[in-house]
């Protein structure tokens, strides 16, 4: 698993992907695999990995440094995990 592997993974339109906090002037890489889905107006915050063939359903936010683990289903605000 790359930082980011576009190859693969399909991002839905109006995803925000964060990685840099502005208090701590810090950036904590987004890492997501591939085969990943991640639907519409998800938002996907600093430190969080989404490993190969995960799902994160649309309108999602998925909250700073969550692990989703390869071929696991994620929805919510904030995001929790609906299926192995």
């Amino acid at each position: 698993m790359k930082q980011i592997d576009w190859e693969g993974a399909k991002i839905a339109p109006f995803v925000v992907i964060v990685s840099w906090c502005h208090r701590r002037k810090k950036q904590l890489p987004v890492k997501i695999g591939c085969g990943v889905w991640i639907g519409a107006n998800s938002t996907i915050t600093q430190g969080c990995i989404i490993e190969d063939n995960a799902v994160i359903g649309a309108n999602s936010v998925l909250t700073r440094g969550t692990h989703v683990k390869a071929g696991e289903m994620w929805a919510g605000v904030p995001a929790k995990r609906l299926r192995p």
